[in-house]
């Protein structure tokens, strides 16, 4: 039996305990590539991420259909997005740390009351009107773009510091928009890997439904933006709680560029950053 922690579910035949559930995916990311994801369950989790921290959630195995192999990594891996809503089981019955995805219900995400509320009282909406967008994007270098971008959208000195280094080492010193490496593309080198969450087709639809080219630099920024606020697994709770530069480079390295090389590098140019635009 490949289900994880199998050997805690008591029941020989689970069918007469079952307990179902209906969540939210938040994280697709396997990092064993083994198809699992990471749920919010309904009822059962917090929905506030200071209360349960997505990275914590219980990794969730999924079905495949029969015409996959289903052994030996032979067959497609599972394509749910973060925000996709799904329906499974707990293998265990009541105790209900063994979650199982059967399927997912089609959705459209509206606005809560509540993100209406804010978006009416705040700028976030001028980043859908190209007529507005200049407002945010103002600097000689790209670095300063980026730094004033952040600023402009809430972030401290430090936290658009802590970005902008890590955007450095990805992308260049001139943080290039058009860098492609080894299936890696833009200001954050997302990649166009299936296993690897695929964060670059998400780039690319991004900017289509806004009728942006996500080869501009101004595009991506707002992807960035936009990816910190939507998935709270890529870390924002973890840089916002950070003290100082250097915790603040380290979350964004490791929660939100996937990476935790060149640290070093990382910190100093995020300094560098700081010194000269803070």
């Amino acid at each position: 039996m490949s289900i994880t922690n199998a050997a805690t579910i008591p029941y020989f035949f689970y069918g007469d305990n079952m307990r179902w559930w209906f969540g939210i995916v938040v994280n697709p990311n396997d990092p064993q590539m083994l198809g699992r994801m990471q749920v919010r369950i309904y009822g059962i989790h917090p929905e506030k991420v200071a209360d349960l921290e997505s990275e914590d959630l219980p990794w969730a195995q999924t079905l495949i259909p029969t015409t996959e192999g289903g052994v030996s990594g032979i067959g497609k891996m599972g394509r749910l997005l973060p925000g996709a809503k799904v329906m499974g089981m707990f293998l265990d019955g009541e105790s209900s740390q063994i979650p199982f995805i059967i399927g997912a219900v089609h959705t459209i995400e509206d606005p809560s009351p509540v993100q209406i509320e804010k978006l009416a009282a705040s700028e976030d909406k001028s980043l859908t009107s190209q007529s507005l967008l200049s407002a945010f994007f103002n600097g000689n270098t790209n670095a300063e773009i980026a730094f004033n971008f952040f600023m402009a959208n809430t972030f401290t000195a430090e936290q658009s510091a802590a970005i902008i280094g890590n955007l450095v080492v990805e992308s260049g010193t001139n943080i290039d928009p058009l860098k492609v490496s080894n299936n890696n593309y833009g200001i954050v080198q997302w990649s166009a890997i299936e296993t690897a969450g695929n964060r670059f087709v998400l780039l690319k639809s991004f900017a289509g439904q806004r009728n942006l080219n996500w080869q501009d630099y101004k595009t991506q920024l707002m992807f960035v933006l936009n990816e910190l606020r939507t998935y709270s697994y890529l870390g924002l709770n973890k840089l916002l709680k950070a003290e100082d530069i250097v915790e603040m480079t380290k979350a964004v390295a490791r929660s939100y560029i996937r990476r935790d090389n060149l640290m070093d590098t990382r910190i100093t140019y995020a300094k560098d950053t700081l010194e000269r635009l803070g």
